[in-house]
């Protein structure tokens, strides 16, 4: 699916594909202005609480983007900033959201909490919420009393993945009622996450069409213990499933990185997935009686990094980021074909 977006004349865009509207940035020194940064809770409290309460382009449903959807709006051919032009032209001292679209090299938060450790070394979970670096596509945890950018968002398209998410917390990591606050496990904005196992060692997302490789632990192919170097998570793993046509398919391929991401469970930690994705998991299992993911190294995506080529997106199953390896890293593989 190709990116297009429509700008609708009034500040805001439009995607196409999601049917997200999203808030333009400016450089005139108003709520929009692209240098403003705000704590986690003044994200809510104050950005977008400002785009209701004066009506920003006729609409007061504004809201703090969750994890998948700020991360939708990232295009991996670009860098600094990460985005695509709707989102970074003209953008000059004194323009207004009328004339320009401005995109920070940066870090802007999402409505979702870390429901775990972000990274290792880092606090336990609910104390951080995930964020997007515009500038070369990680997706990590940062402190919420740290100041990071935001860009309001509105709508959305019911086949969207939802993330999951359905426990609220404040800055402090304590739980709390959901209602009212705004944040992602409040609004579970998307569609609910939904899963059929197919019987012959795949999955179907029923969400997005794609139907994904269970992994097993059976010293096949499909043990969630093997890693690949990418290069070779391409000749070795992707042509096996297709030369032995795995599950009737010839047409398996590495995942992009949206679509890793897309299966993202971020209410679960260590792994961050549904169920469909570990169940069963024992020793001598098969993808007839398990499905399992590993939380002690990445998923390699198919994306190669515009900011660093040698690199490429890996998804982190243990927490949930997206962070650069070095294509010469051993990481973790899970075939997909399909999609709509």
């Amino acid at each position: 699916m190709g990116r297009c977006y429509t700008d609708n004349g009034d500040g805001t865009i439009t995607d196409n594909n999601t049917g997200l509207m999203w808030e333009k940035l400016s450089m005139d020194g108003s709520v929009h202005d692209v240098s403003n940064t705000y704590t986690w809770a003044n994200a809510f409290a104050q950005h977008v609480a400002t785009l209701n309460g004066t009506s920003f382009a006729g609409h007061t449903d504004w809201r703090v983007p969750n994890v998948k959807e700020l991360e939708s709006i990232h295009n991996w051919q670009n860098f600094s900033p990460a985005v695509s032009p709707a989102f970074n032209n003209n953008c000059r001292s004194g323009c207004t959201v009328l004339t320009c679209s401005c995109t920070a090299s940066s870090t802007y938060w999402s409505s979702t909490s870390v429901a775990g450790q972000a990274r290792p070394g880092d606090p336990p979970g609910p104390t951080f919420a995930w964020m997007v670096g515009f500038d070369d596509g990680n997706v990590h945890g940062v402190d919420k009393s740290e100041v990071n950018f935001v860009r309001g968002v509105r709508g959305g398209s019911s086949c969207f993945p939802a993330t999951g998410q359905m426990t609220c917390w404040d800055t402090n990591g304590n739980v709390i009622p959901c209602a009212g606050t705004g944040q992602d496990g409040d609004l579970r904005k998307g569609a609910p996450l939904s899963y059929t196992d197919n019987g012959n060692g795949t999955v179907t997302d029923n969400n997005t069409g794609l139907v994904w490789e269970k992994l097993s632990m059976d010293g096949s192919v499909h043990d969630v213990s093997t890693t690949y170097p990418w290069a070779n998570a391409f000749a070795q793993h992707v042509a096996t499933l297709n030369s032995t046509s795995f599950a009737g398919h010839t047409d398996w391929r590495v995942p992009n990185v949206k679509e890793l991401e897309s299966i993202m469970n971020y209410q679960n930690v260590d792994p961050t997935v549904s169920p469909a994705f570990n169940t069963n998991c024992t020793s001598g299992c098969t993808v007839l009686t398990c499905s399992c993911t590993t939380s002690s190294s990445g998923y390699w995506s198919s994306t190669t990094a515009a900011s660093n080529p040698s690199t490429a997106g890996v998804l982190d199953t243990g927490g949930g980021g997206v962070c650069l390896d070095s294509k010469s890293f051993l990481d973790n593989v899970r075939g997909v074909r399909g999609g709509s």
